[in-house]
């Protein structure tokens, strides 16, 4: 047992869910604009590979596997991916 503390002793669970006042000062936090200088996907991410081989790259994979909204196929054949209904 760690020193200092009793045995029996419990760890208070930290609050789930952030009250009213620790939001308020979050919306007052300035945001800065979005600045892609210096950017560059290839240099980063490489090629994109169809490693499993059925036309879908790693992106394509990946946006569909993380999307937070529901996705679809640009063409029949479902090598690419957009939002659905979009």
């Amino acid at each position: 047992m760690p020193a200092g503390v009793s045995q029996g002793a419990r760890a208070e669970a930290p609050s789930r869910s952030p009250s009213l006042r620790s939001r308020i000062p979050v919306r007052s936090l300035p945001v800065a604009a979005e600045s892609n200088t210096g950017y560059d996907r290839d240099r980063y991410f490489g090629d994109r590979r169809d490693t499993h081989r059925d036309c879908q790259h790693t992106r394509s994979e990946v946006l569909q596997a993380e999307s937070r909204v529901r996705t679809a196929f640009t063409t029949a054949r479902g090598c690419t991916v957009r939002p659905a209904g979009g």
